[in-house]
């Protein structure tokens, strides 16, 4: 193509340097008006050239990354290839025992536990469900930062799938579920000392706040459904816990909201989604006593899982 240009102004040179040879018998105008025209052809070519040799360097850039991208596309599906052969394909079965053992570890702290029950039956970890050789997990940890852990695990069964984002901040952890019937959310607040001091839990249109407020004289519960109060004081000691939970029974009856927020269709799903997320390293638990009726509390109001979490 640049051969052809310069050979189609080759054509319209020549007769402007035949008119420049003959410039005697032509007027002065004419030969000014020639020599103008023929540097302005000359410009052109050169332009041209600068113009060519631009596209040139152009489509040599792009030919460079048009490679470069291929190589990364190469090395991303080798990677890929790599963890579908060393990645074993989670289980929903093993995720649903790994949360029930983190259950049982926090529960089997509590001497009361029986007339716990009693009190709350929805606090007893659900049998395990005969579906669960059918379902598929999908989980990703987005974030492994020793400060901060991340990560996300969908849950899908033959008429349910549930997207489940567990974030750990060490003084904060949020659960988010979307796709149940509706969709949860739960924040962990904690002192610098790892102590929980306020919990809150939103389900659908529905909500709980518990806080635990030391007021310098005594420590308190507060919770509040929906608007509603309970304040009691708060003790570690057992026979007085029991008394309080007691009283949170009655309470929770004249609410109405007896039995917990996550609705016993979706519990399953949260389950297995929390047992996938809380693997190792993430699955240790050292807790002390408080914490351990804190937790309680959290399942009392919530409905399992929290426990889990």
């Amino acid at each position: 193509m640049r051969r052809g240009i310069l050979v189609a102004l080759a054509v319209v040179l020549v007769p402007l340097l035949v008119l420049t040879s003959c410039a005697d018998g032509i007027s002065q105008e004419q030969y000014d008006s020639a020599v103008a025209e023929r540097d302005t052809a000359q410009a052109q070519i050169t332009q041209l050239e600068d113009d060519i040799a631009d596209l040139e360097s152009q489509l040599e850039a792009v030919t460079t990354a048009r490679d470069a991208a291929r190589d990364q596309i190469a090395d991303l599906q080798t990677q890929i290839d790599n963890l579908s052969v060393s990645t074993p394909t989670p289980s929903a079965e093993e995720a649903w025992d790994r949360a029930q053992q983190r259950h049982h570890t926090i529960m089997q702290e509590i001497p009361f536990l029986d007339e716990l029950e009693t009190i709350a039956p929805w606090i007893r970890f659900p049998d395990k469900p005969d579906w669960l050789d059918s379902t598929e997990l999908c989980s990703a940890i987005l974030s492994d930062d020793p400060t901060a852990y991340d990560a996300v695990c969908i849950v899908t069964t033959d008429t349910q799938q549930m997207l489940v984002r567990l974030v750990d901040y060490g003084t904060m952890t949020t659960m988010i579920c979307q796709g149940g019937s509706v969709d949860y959310e739960i924040t962990v607040s904690r002192d610098p000392d790892g102590k929980i001091i306020q919990e809150m839990m939103r389900a659908g249109d529905s909500w709980i706040t518990l806080d635990w407020i030391d007021t310098g004289i005594e420590e308190i519960l507060m919770a509040d459904v929906n608007g509603i109060l309970f304040e009691a004081p708060w003790s570690e000691d057992p026979a007085q816990a029991l008394v309080m939970f007691s009283d949170l029974a009655a309470w929770l009856d004249t609410t109405g909201m007896s039995g917990g927020l996550i609705k016993a269709q979706d519990q399953p799903l949260v389950i297995i989604a929390l047992g996938e997320l809380r693997q190792p390293p993430f699955a240790a638990l050292s807790i002390d006593w408080i914490e351990v009726l804190q937790r309680a509390v959290s399942d009392f109001m919530e409905g399992v899982p929290q426990t889990c979490m």
